[in-house]
Protein backbone atom coordinates (compact mmCIF):
# COMPACT_ATOMS: atom_id res chain seq x y z
CA UNK A 1 0.00 0.00 0.00
CA UNK A 2 1.50 3.46 -1.14
CA UNK A 3 1.21 5.70 2.09
CA UNK A 4 3.62 9.00 0.51
CA UNK A 5 2.63 10.65 3.80
CA UNK A 6 6.85 8.97 4.98
CA UNK A 7 8.04 11.91 2.87
CA UNK A 8 7.65 13.77 5.98
CA UNK A 9 8.79 12.63 7.02
CA UNK A 10 6.86 11.82 6.43
CA UNK A 11 6.56 13.90 11.11
CA UNK A 12 3.78 12.46 11.18
CA UNK A 13 0.81 9.72 18.70
CA UNK A 14 1.83 7.58 21.40
CA UNK A 15 4.65 9.56 22.43
CA UNK A 16 3.44 12.33 24.52
CA UNK A 17 6.29 15.16 24.41
CA UNK A 18 7.02 18.54 26.79
CA UNK A 19 10.04 19.21 24.87
CA UNK A 20 10.59 19.16 21.25
CA UNK A 21 14.32 19.40 21.10
CA UNK A 22 17.54 17.76 21.94
CA UNK A 23 21.55 19.20 22.09
CA UNK A 24 24.43 17.25 20.46
CA UNK A 25 24.84 15.34 23.28
CA UNK A 26 21.43 13.53 23.25
CA UNK A 27 19.97 15.04 26.46
CA UNK A 28 17.05 17.05 26.53
CA UNK A 29 17.63 20.76 26.30
CA UNK A 30 16.19 22.65 29.32
CA UNK A 31 15.31 26.11 30.06
CA UNK A 32 16.88 25.87 33.43
CA UNK A 33 17.33 29.70 34.08
CA UNK A 34 20.66 30.07 34.08
CA UNK A 35 20.46 32.00 30.60
CA UNK A 36 21.92 29.51 28.02
CA UNK A 37 20.46 28.90 24.64
CA UNK A 38 18.92 25.81 26.02
CA UNK A 39 15.19 26.93 25.77
CA UNK A 40 12.67 24.16 24.71
CA UNK A 41 11.13 24.89 21.24
CA UNK A 42 7.34 23.43 21.24
CA UNK A 43 7.57 23.27 16.92
CA UNK A 44 5.90 26.90 17.07
CA UNK A 45 6.25 27.60 13.35
CA UNK A 46 4.58 23.48 12.43
CA UNK A 47 1.65 24.66 14.96
CA UNK A 48 -1.66 24.03 13.26
CA UNK A 49 -3.16 22.08 9.97
CA UNK A 50 -1.82 22.21 6.95
CA UNK A 51 -2.63 20.46 3.41
CA UNK A 52 -0.57 19.88 0.23
CA UNK A 53 -2.49 18.56 -3.22
CA UNK A 54 0.19 16.48 -5.35
CA UNK A 55 -0.97 14.20 -8.66
CA UNK A 56 1.16 11.07 -9.23
CA UNK A 57 0.74 8.68 -12.23
CA UNK A 58 -2.71 10.56 -13.38
CA UNK A 59 -3.77 10.15 -9.57
CA UNK A 60 -4.36 13.12 -7.20
CA UNK A 61 -3.80 13.09 -3.72
CA UNK A 62 -4.32 15.63 -0.41
CA UNK A 63 -2.74 15.58 2.34
CA UNK A 64 -3.57 17.05 5.61
CA UNK A 65 -0.95 17.57 8.35
CA UNK A 66 -2.14 18.56 11.49
CA UNK A 67 0.77 19.56 14.48
CA UNK A 68 -0.08 20.09 17.73
CA UNK A 69 3.30 20.64 19.94
CA UNK A 70 5.18 18.26 18.54
CA UNK A 71 2.81 15.68 17.92
CA UNK A 72 1.48 15.30 14.57
CA UNK A 73 -1.54 13.52 12.26
CA UNK A 74 -0.92 13.13 8.76
CA UNK A 75 -4.10 12.44 6.83
CA UNK A 76 -3.31 11.63 2.83
CA UNK A 77 -6.66 10.88 0.76
CA UNK A 78 -6.22 9.47 -2.56
CA UNK A 79 -9.20 7.95 -4.81
CA UNK A 80 -11.48 5.57 -2.63
CA UNK A 81 -8.85 5.51 0.19
CA UNK A 82 -7.77 7.50 3.32
CA UNK A 83 -4.13 6.89 5.01
CA UNK A 84 -3.48 8.08 8.40
CA UNK A 85 -0.34 7.97 10.18
CA UNK A 86 0.40 9.77 13.51
CA UNK A 87 3.80 10.44 15.74
CA UNK A 88 5.77 12.89 17.30
CA UNK A 89 9.14 15.15 16.16
CA UNK A 90 12.19 16.26 18.03
CA UNK A 91 13.84 19.47 16.70
CA UNK A 92 17.33 18.75 16.25
CA UNK A 93 19.16 22.17 14.70
CA UNK A 94 19.57 23.38 11.44
CA UNK A 95 21.46 22.75 8.13
CA UNK A 96 22.36 24.59 5.08
CA UNK A 97 20.57 22.89 2.33
CA UNK A 98 19.92 23.90 -1.98
CA UNK A 99 18.17 25.15 -4.15
CA UNK A 100 19.71 28.62 -2.78
CA UNK A 101 21.71 27.46 0.35
CA UNK A 102 18.96 27.72 2.78
CA UNK A 103 18.78 27.03 6.80
CA UNK A 104 16.33 24.62 7.41
CA UNK A 105 15.54 22.65 10.68
CA UNK A 106 16.68 19.09 10.90
CA UNK A 107 14.38 16.95 12.92
CA UNK A 108 13.92 13.38 14.12
CA UNK A 109 10.36 11.93 12.85
CA UNK A 110 9.09 9.00 14.90
CA UNK A 111 5.90 7.13 13.32
CA UNK A 112 3.91 5.75 16.30
CA UNK A 113 0.35 4.55 14.06
CA UNK A 114 -0.94 3.76 10.74
CA UNK A 115 -4.60 4.04 10.20
CA UNK A 116 -6.21 3.74 6.22
CA UNK A 117 -10.12 3.33 5.54
CA UNK A 118 -11.73 2.42 2.32
CA UNK A 119 -14.16 4.88 1.01
CA UNK A 120 -15.92 2.59 -1.96
CA UNK A 121 -17.37 -0.85 -2.72
CA UNK A 122 -14.83 -1.10 -5.51
CA UNK A 123 -11.80 -0.31 -3.56
CA UNK A 124 -13.27 -2.59 -0.47
CA UNK A 125 -14.20 -5.61 -2.81
CA UNK A 126 -10.57 -4.67 -4.01
CA UNK A 127 -8.84 -4.67 -0.75
CA UNK A 128 -10.91 -7.74 0.08
CA UNK A 129 -9.75 -10.04 -2.77
CA UNK A 130 -6.17 -8.81 -2.37
CA UNK A 131 -5.72 -9.49 1.32
CA UNK A 132 -4.62 -6.24 1.59
CA UNK A 133 -2.42 -5.64 4.74
CA UNK A 134 -3.12 -8.86 5.82
CA UNK A 135 -6.97 -8.31 6.19
CA UNK A 136 -9.82 -10.03 4.03
CA UNK A 137 -12.25 -7.93 5.90
CA UNK A 138 -12.29 -4.25 5.09
CA UNK A 139 -15.60 -2.78 5.02
CA UNK A 140 -16.45 1.39 3.56
CA UNK A 141 -15.58 3.98 5.69
CA UNK A 142 -14.36 1.83 8.65
CA UNK A 143 -11.14 3.18 9.74
CA UNK A 144 -8.60 -0.21 10.37
CA UNK A 145 -5.49 0.26 12.21
CA UNK A 146 -2.18 -1.28 10.00
CA UNK A 147 0.03 -0.79 13.14
CA UNK A 148 1.99 -4.22 13.16
CA UNK A 149 1.07 -5.12 9.77
CA UNK A 150 2.73 -5.65 6.60
CA UNK A 151 1.67 -2.72 6.02
CA UNK A 152 2.98 -0.80 8.81
CA UNK A 153 5.60 2.28 8.68
CA UNK A 154 5.99 2.35 11.86
CA UNK A 155 9.77 3.72 12.40
CA UNK A 156 11.72 5.80 15.06
CA UNK A 157 14.35 8.78 14.10
CA UNK A 158 13.77 8.96 10.20
CA UNK A 159 16.06 12.30 9.65
CA UNK A 160 14.03 14.70 7.98
CA UNK A 161 14.14 18.77 7.27
CA UNK A 162 11.43 21.87 6.99
CA UNK A 163 11.31 24.81 5.98
CA UNK A 164 8.21 27.24 7.34
CA UNK A 165 8.43 30.47 4.76
CA UNK A 166 5.90 32.95 3.59
CA UNK A 167 3.16 30.68 4.82
CA UNK A 168 4.15 28.00 3.63
CA UNK A 169 5.98 24.70 4.81
CA UNK A 170 9.00 23.12 2.33
CA UNK A 171 10.28 19.69 3.35
CA UNK A 172 12.58 17.30 1.51
CA UNK A 173 11.72 15.61 -1.77
CA UNK A 174 10.40 12.34 -1.75
CA UNK A 175 12.74 9.75 -2.44
CA UNK A 176 15.18 12.58 -1.03
CA UNK A 177 19.45 11.58 -1.40
CA UNK A 178 20.87 12.00 2.28
CA UNK A 179 24.12 13.16 3.64
CA UNK A 180 26.27 11.73 5.44
CA UNK A 181 24.80 13.37 8.29
CA UNK A 182 21.73 11.62 6.88
CA UNK A 183 19.53 14.72 6.16
CA UNK A 184 18.93 15.26 2.91
CA UNK A 185 20.95 18.28 1.33
CA UNK A 186 18.25 19.61 -1.08
CA UNK A 187 14.49 21.24 -0.20
CA UNK A 188 11.57 20.66 -1.92
CA UNK A 189 10.42 24.10 -3.28
CA UNK A 190 7.86 22.95 -5.97
CA UNK A 191 5.77 20.65 -3.63
CA UNK A 192 4.83 22.45 -0.49
CA UNK A 193 1.77 22.81 1.81
CA UNK A 194 -0.22 25.85 2.78
CA UNK A 195 -1.81 26.80 6.34
CA UNK A 196 -5.44 26.20 6.46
Amino acid sequence: MKMTMTMILILVGVMSITGCTKNDSGGDNKNDGDGDNNTISKCVDLQGEWEITTSENGKTFVENRKFTDCNFVFQETEENLVNIESGALFEVGTKIVQPNNEVVKTILVTVTGNKSKVTSIVKRDEFNSNNECGFNDWEVNVVKDLTNTPCSEVSANQKNIYLVEDGKLYMEPENAVKDTDGYSSELDKINFSTKK
